[in-house]
């Protein structure tokens, strides 16, 4: 798959195939916010959205209200869809506990479970369990390349054998067959050399980092909640007269630090990675 985009829609398009089928979605997941509403526009999906906690996770008896079927009047609720690690909320890993509280809403329904795992093998490594393990529970995964990993493009869809000919079919549909793919495909086989290894160093000096920030007066941070390679901060409510995109130019400018402005610019998020020192 050429992009995390297409390998979600893919995903959820094997699992709602009638138009006007549903799936359930967190308010501030990637899929509802940062890919142009294709679930809906190209898939025919119908996305039941619920709010996200601070953690990532979605309330329980919310995804049970959204868990419909058989009556005529409803659209019929075929997946559920998870992220971890979690973007906009902070790089949050789900916790496998949680991951099997969900699995028994799904399999309750008969529906099946999605997994926008972009950054799956940073939750894995910050769970330090296997990938196989953290992904058990899901019927179809996706996960990026180029993410955490580094590639220069590229995602994996992994699912079932038998709907790999309707995985296929779909992404062809869509526009995302890649040909002369070779030269991506062994850039992704080196970045899955120690992969563990390079992932816990960016958690490292994604906390280290916070640290450094966090001694800054005006800056307000709960290092805490810093689990991977994404955090987000704010200025404190006596620095209101601080903007957060000027703070953000200053940083590059003066100090070849790059970060951008997090949802609805209400913070600052960094992330990092294997081409960022801490000199």
């Amino acid at each position: 798959m050429p992009t995390g985009t297409m390998a979600n829609i893919v995903g959820l398009m094997s699992h709602c195939r009638k138009k006007g089928d549903a799936a359930i979605i967190g308010h501030l997941s990637h899929i509802n916010n940062w890919e142009r509403g294709n679930i809906a526009s190209l898939g025919h999906i119908m996305p039941q959205t619920v709010q996200n906690q601070p953690d990532g996770t979605m309330d329980l008896d919310e995804i049970d209200f959204f868990c419909r079927d058989a009556d005529p009047h409803l659209t019929t609720t075929r997946a559920i869809a998870l992220e971890t690690t979690h973007n906009d909320c902070g790089g949050r890993v789900l916790t496998m506990d949680y991951i099997k509280k969900v699995k028994k809403l799904a399999k309750k329904n008969k529906m099946k479970m999605h997994l926008d795992g972009a950054r799956c093998l940073n939750a894995a490594v910050s769970l330090g369990i296997t990938p196989a393990e953290m992904v058990k529970d899901f019927d179809t995964v996706s996960v990026c390349l180029s993410k955490g990993l580094g590639c220069p493009i590229g995602s994996v869809l992994a699912g079932p054998e038998k709907d790999l000919k309707h995985f296929y079919v779909l992404r062809k549909l869509l526009g995302g067959n890649l040909r002369q793919a070779g030269i991506l495909t062994k850039a992704a086989l080196v970045n899955l050399e120690d992969w563990e290894l390079k992932l816990a160093e960016d958690h490292r000096k994604a906390q280290w980092f916070a640290e450094e920030l966090s001694k800054i007066s005006c800056i307000d941070i709960d290092l805490s909640v810093i689990e991977t390679n994404i955090f987000s901060y704010q200025f404190k409510p006596d620095f209101k007269k601080f903007k957060h995109d000027s703070f953000a130019t200053t940083m590059r400018d003066n100090h070849g630090i790059l970060m951008n402005c997090g949802f609805k610019d209400a913070s600052l998020r960094v992330v990092t990675h294997r081409d960022l020192s801490q000199k």
